[in-house]
């Protein structure tokens, strides 16, 4: 009887000691690995090849039959080829370009069986043209219309048989005039460093030169410009802009006052490019007067007469 009772409370034993190990001791299995399987890298709107660039690119709006073309320069400067030849805001053009290499497509779709109807491919926006250093011959994405869902706009490449939506920012971002790509600011003085400045009427003659850190009145006397009164200057030079072009304007118009002219404004910078606005007369009824640039010879331009005023009287200031 003893011995019976001692296996069974050597069993109960053993049957509470499993149970401990099982649910309270025995420590739980590690978790199973989970296999992630990476995110596929989006398509952007325009794939290049990463030593490709952009050689040319071209906005055309059907509706208005405009059509703005861009060439790239040297320097990674771009000028506007069409519907006139002149510079444009190359830091504009730049942005169309990192757009559409770098924005990704968004739901891209088969084209294939739809009517071009339904996603306004049939009279689109506008189309965006691009030509590229690997890729000589032009293709052209088309802007259909707004999106039924989500912000932005139906998108496709002419060549392609998939369609995607573009969001609004990408649309408005070449959604462009003529006037707000071409380059309106006449003095660029925060690029390069600036090393001379002349102001050139019938009457005076002012030039001024930096020296080392200091800018020195050259012309009509030698003498030491205050810090102060010459970054005046240079802050009104810096943000005079053109207001207005008059484009099939002929600079030779004896009422525009450009031959000869009425005043010059020249800045020389140390890589050795120049700057030049070459001033008229006073346009009638405008508050402005006729001007033209070194950058294009041929096109007359408006820019505010207070403001060239204003620039008029700081150089007679440094020079008295």
């Amino acid at each position: 009887m003893s011995i019976l009772r001692t296996l069974l409370f050597l069993l109960v034993l053993a049957l509470v000691a499993g149970f401990y190990y099982v649910k309270v001791h025995h420590p739980p299995a590690a978790n199973p690995k989970i296999a992630f399987t990476p995110e596929p890298t989006p398509v952007t709107v325009l794939s290049l090849k990463s030593e490709d660039r952009l050689d040319r690119l071209s906005i055309h709006h059907l509706s208005q039959q405009s059509r703005i073309v861009f060439q790239r320069e040297t320097g990674n400067r771009w000028n506007i080829v069409q519907p006139v030849v002149y510079p444009s805001e190359s830091l504009i053009v730049n942005g169309m370009e990192s757009l559409l290499k770098m924005m990704p497509r968004i739901r891209p779709l088969s084209a294939e069986g739809i009517s071009p109807a339904d996603f306004g491919f049939d009279h689109p926006q506008f189309s965006i043209c691009v030509t590229s250093s690997g890729r000589q011959a032009e293709r052209c994405l088309v802007i259909g219309s707004e999106a039924a869902i989500g912000e932005g706009s139906y998108a496709k490449w002419e060549d392609e048989e998939t369609y995607f939506r573009v969001n609004q920012p990408f649309v408005n971002a070449f959604d462009r005039s003529l006037y707000s790509v071409r380059k309106k600011q006449i003095f660029n003085l925060l690029e390069e460093n600036l090393i001379s400045l002349r102001f050139r009427t019938a009457s005076e003659d002012i030039l001024l030169k930096r020296e080392d850190k200091r800018w020195m009145l050259e012309k009509p006397a030698r003498a030491m410009i205050g810090s102060s009164a010459m970054h005046s200057v240079l802050a009104d030079l810096n943000g005079l802009f053109v207001r207005e072009f008059l484009d099939g304007e002929s600079v030779g118009d004896p009422k525009f006052g450009l031959k000869p002219a009425q005043c010059v404004i020249g800045a020389v910078f140390e890589n050795g490019t120049r700057e030049t606005l070459i001033q008229g007369s006073p346009a009638s009824g405008k508050n402005a007067y006729y001007v033209r640039t070194d950058d294009d010879r041929e096109t007359v331009s408006l820019v505010s007469k207070k403001k060239l005023d204003e620039i008029h009287q700081a150089f007679k200031t440094l020079a008295a």
